[in-house]
């Protein structure tokens, strides 16, 4: 494009003698300016859509076709080729930004999913785990925890939704001791309650969360309904496989692949699921 501008330059040297010799005659500057927009410019694919292009493509048919003889013509085009840069500059620092903080939001979105993941796999680690609580994880309780994590300041409402998911765990473990049955008697209804305001955050299928939290208190009723085994039925169940239990509750046993199917999806290559250290495990002190 700015090669057009060579016979238009040529006329303006004839009407202008000072165009050769001043260095900050308008006409040169204008030039220069545009020489300088040009340096580093890629053509793209949508050449049509590109600001810088169509901005010098106007100038130079400005020029071309309305320089008879008024140099002051190339001092308005100057004017708004500044104005075109500062544009364009806030433009480009505005995309920037955008661009910036929207991989630090991705950043921040994987960490909390591993966060998530790691914690839930700490929860989950050495125990069984009955059908309505491995729903709700997988289905609900993960995306409550993401949510809260995220959550800026949200610290306590994180701690608060990881208790619950403790909670949850544990309260479908088989409960040997009446102290153990007292205790799930008492935080059966506030668990329940716990759950569903979660739930309700995140914008939960209602239908579905009613089905769920019915199932996990049928799930409580049929883990009271139990008899206390003596210590050597205790020891003999223990022994079992969780499909071998004689139960009106169906467990299974957590293994890697029920972490896995529990797990948010995070992009990085990373495992999701972090080795577990069964010291740091606290909800081992709620059975």
């Amino acid at each position: 494009e700015i090669s057009r501008l060579q016979i238009p330059m040529l006329k303006v040297g004839l009407v202008d003698r000072s165009f050769f010799s001043e260095r900050n005659h308008p006409a040169r500057q204008l030039l220069n300016e545009l020489a300088k927009l040009g340096i580093g410019w890629n053509p793209s694919a949508a050449e049509t859509r590109d600001p810088l292009l169509n901005k010098v493509t106007q100038v130079v048919e400005r020029v071309i076709n309305e320089f008879k003889s008024d140099i002051s013509l190339f001092d308005q085009l100057l004017k708004e080729l500044e104005q075109f840069k500062e544009s364009d500059q806030r433009r480009a620092s505005i995309l920037e930004k955008r661009m910036r903080e929207a991989e630090e939001g991705k950043a921040r979105s994987e960490s909390a999913k591993r966060t998530v993941n790691s914690e839930v796999a700490r929860i989950c680690h050495g125990r069984v785990i009955a059908e309505p609580v491995k729903h709700i994880l997988k289905e609900a309780w993960t995306n409550v925890l993401f949510l809260e994590q995220l959550k800026p300041g949200g610290e306590e409402s994180y701690n608060k939704a990881l208790k619950v998911a403790e909670f949850l765990v544990w309260s479908v473990q088989p409960k040997t001791t009446e102290e153990s049955r007292a205790k799930l008697k008492k935080v059966m209804s506030s668990l329940v309650k716990n759950l569903k305001v979660g739930m309700d955050k995140i914008s939960f299928n209602p239908y579905r969360a009613s089905q769920l939290l019915a199932e996990l208190e049928d799930c409580h009723r049929a883990i009271l309904s139990l008899p206390i085994a003596s210590e050597n039925q205790q020891a003999e169940v223990e022994a079992l496989e969780p499909a071998e239990l004689d139960t009106p509750v169906v467990h299974e046993k957590v293994t890697e692949q029920v972490l896995t199917e529990l797990a948010l999806p995070v992009e990085s290559s990373e495992a999701s699921i972090e080795n577990i250290d069964t010291s740091s495990d606290e909800t081992s002190k709620l059975a």
